[in-house]
């Protein structure tokens, strides 16, 4: 049987009337979708106490035209740390370096595409 990638599955073996083994799925358990946001700031031009914070605007759903933080879906295997810098670059032609963690968000209702827990750094 087929478990897609967010799903993690316990299999049981049972045996089949010829004594082989057969692998089923017994239990099958939903796991949350990790993505990295890159927070960026740079004094502003003229302003020595000012900062300037870099913002994409959504192109896709949802919140489509909304500000947000560069960031996306960390890939499977993928580091948090270098799926920020990645997708700063991808996102913003920006060249991102050591990235430190500033908080972590979950909340279950967040996205409403489905649950997303966001690592958060500032790059």
């Amino acid at each position: 049987e087929k478990v897609s990638q967010k799903e993690t599955a316990f299999f049981r073996l049972t045996k089949n009337q010829d004594g082989s083994s057969r692998r089923r799925i017994a239990e099958s358990i939903k796991t949350p979708s990790v993505t990295v946001d890159a927070i960026v700031t740079r004094p502003k031009a003229g302003d020595a106490n000012a900062q300037e914070i870099l913002l994409i605007t959504r192109g896709r759903p949802p919140f489509v035209g909304h500000y947000a933080f560069p960031g996306g879906f960390v890939d499977y295997g993928e580091d948090p740390k270098v799926a920020c810098v990645r997708e700063l670059r991808e996102e913003c032609c920006v060249e991102g370096y050591e990235p430190e963690l500033i908080t972590v968000a979950g909340k279950a209702d967040r996205d409403p595409r489905k649950h997303v827990i966001s690592i958060v750094y500032a790059v």
